[in-house]
């Protein structure tokens, strides 16, 4: 449920910034890869 949550926010916040700044989107693209891939670490050490 937390998950489903927070991935609905994130297109929402998509969607606001790909109508916005270009040089905003490729920032927001780069921190939610680096999230995914550090996620399994922090799941892993929690």
């Amino acid at each position: 449920m937390h998950e489903n949550s927070i991935h609905f926010h994130l297109e929402i916040f998509q969607k606001k910034i790909s109508q916005g700044d270009k040089r905003v989107t490729k920032l927001w693209n780069v921190t939610f890869y680096a999230y995914h891939l550090l996620k399994p670490f922090c799941e892993f050490f929690s």
